[in-house]
């Protein structure tokens, strides 16, 4: 247990914050490996793609990397879990402080396994679950071919894509970059009343047109030689986190390919990888429907602490 010198110590530390920039990927790359975690929250994709969108800073004390975002039309903060050497309960008195010395809103954001049920002097801590946050998790192998019973409409859908297509798989690099930043630019025409969808959609390509400057794996499927959907993501320890996966849905079982042949493609490159995070669904129904229907095999929860 922490002594009041030591807590003095922590409350009196500067959390020092600067914007986060693509100069930084090997910093992120750094602390998110060393210290990893199966959620989106915690990898180079997850914070790049939404860079703008959040404001992102980090600063780091010590061995300990904190991210602090800002909530878009409103200046809520949102303190991310610190990924090094800090304990939570440390943690929690830098943000408090952080909070109260800048007179600002925050919220702590937490994996439900990991939020606090109590505070340092044993009363409970007030905390909110967030359920358009929590991350969906499956078991990789049951992507590839989408095996058992539970599968079977997604293997139907998959089989016929194999079977009424002339279809070829390709690795996403900078040569064929061109290609899938107009086919997003078109996919996005579809979503042009989605404020959310159209940020997405600026920044994927953006990350397309510098796609060797990132710890990106990814794969393209074309029909005849044209490009019918593509998906990328990163992996952190025994997860493959999924950023992007955007299909034309006028080629049947176009998803059910992208996500078996992508798995096939992970498998094969990182045999080490267990797990497919295919990220939250933020709050919409379709989203929500669709990702259960997968049958993840766990979730990544959230939790928030207002401060």
């Amino acid at each position: 247990m922490e002594t009041t010198k030591e807590l003095k110590v922590i409350k009196d530390l500067t959390l020092d914050f600067k914007d986060i920039t693509d100069n930084d990927v090997e910093i992120l790359q750094y602390f998110f490996n060393h210290y990893p975690s199966r959620s989106c929250d915690f990898s180079v994709g997850g914070v790049l793609l939404w860079n703008k969108f959040y404001n992102y800073q980090y600063c780091i004390i010590g061995e300990t990397l904190i991210i602090m975002g800002t909530w878009p039309e409103s200046n809520l903060k949102i303190f991310y879990e610190p990924r090094g050497e800090m304990s939570l309960e440390e943690y929690k008195d830098l943000v408090a402080n952080y909070c109260r010395l800048n007179k600002e809103k925050g919220i702590l954001l937490l994996p439900e396994e990991y939020a606090p049920v109590e505070d340092g002097d044993g009363r409970p801590v007030d905390q909110t679950l967030m359920p358009d946050w929590m991350e969906y998790i499956y078991e990789i192998d049951k992507f590839i071919n989408f095996p058992g019973k539970k599968m079977s409409k997604k293997r139907n859908h998959l089989n016929f894509f194999k079977n009424h297509y002339d279809y070829s798989i390709e690795e996403i690099n900078e040569d064929n970059a061109d290609e899938l930043v107009k086919f997003t630019e078109d996919f996005s025409t579809s979503h042009s009343d989605d404020k959310i969808a159209v940020y997405e959609a600026e920044e994927v390509k953006r990350a397309l047109l510098s796609y060797s400057s990132y710890p990106y794996l990814g794969i393209l499927i074309r029909v005849n030689g044209k490009i019918a959907g593509y998906t990328f993501g990163e992996v952190i320890s025994d997860t493959m986190i999924i950023h992007v996966e955007k299909g034309d849905i006028n080629y049947g079982g176009v998803y059910q390919a992208l996500s078996s042949f992508f798995a096939e493609a992970v498998k094969e490159k990182y045999p080490e990888v267990q797990y497919l995070n295919r990220e939250d669904d933020m709050g919409s129904e379709d989203l929500r429907k669709s990702k259960l229907s997968y049958h993840p095999s766990k979730f990544i929860g959230k939790r928030v602490i207002s401060f």
